[in-house]
């Protein structure tokens, strides 16, 4: 769900008792509101304490998440006998929603990590280990995702995820809905401490 920071700010500065009103500023002199002040706080604040929120959030909170653009690279032959599309995720990306390939019966809700007990399972001859239609798997390194698919010719149908909010020009950004409150919150205890 689409955000601003000016709601973002309206709403932590309610729960300090404040109301955050833009005031006439000096325009002439160029000299910013203390609303002006408040918002560009806030704005600096919203990439790490949103990042952490969604990196804390369990899948369920998270929702649908939004269509990330990305990079399909070359299909890899696998030791279990099938492919593994190698897929390049922005830089900032932080969680996965969902992941599905064009031969995968079920989409993909979690990624291995390379600290995961399993992360060597994509290197197994058998294809129910490693990954396989029935039983899709997805390895992410922090730069590459590997999808074992089935087929060299599989595609990418879908991929759902959260990036680390950050306001566009127009100060609006993306979020999960359901942790919101809890962003409001995080900026609210940040600005109370200074």
């Amino acid at each position: 769900m689409v955000f601003t920071i000016e709601s973002l700010q309206k709403e932590a500065m309610a729960r300090l008792g404040e109301i955050a009103m833009a005031r006439p500023s000096l325009p002439a002199l160029g000299v910013p509101t203390s609303a002006d002040i408040v918002a560009a706080k806030i704005e600096s604040m919203l990439p790490e304490e949103g990042a952490k929120l969604i990196r804390g959030a369990s899948a369920g909170e998270l929702g649908s998440g939004i269509q990330m653009e990305v990079t399909v690279g070359d299909h890899k032959l696998m030791p279990c006998g099938l492919y593994a599309a190698e897929i390049e995720l922005p830089e900032d990306f932080l969680r996965l929603v969902s992941l599905k390939m064009s031969g995968w019966e079920k989409s993909v809700s979690s990624l291995i990590l390379p600290t995961s007990p399993e992360w060597d399972c994509q290197w197994s001859p058998e294809p129910g280990i490693a990954g396989c239609r029935q039983r899709p798997r997805g390895y992410w390194d922090g730069k590459i995702l590997r999808a074992i698919c089935s087929q060299e010719n599989d595609i990418l149908e879908s991929l759902y995820g959260w990036r680390i909010p950050v306001a566009d020009t127009d100060g609006n950004f993306e979020f999960p809905p359901i942790i919101y409150p809890d962003l409001i919150g995080a900026i609210e205890s940040r600005i109370v401490s200074g």
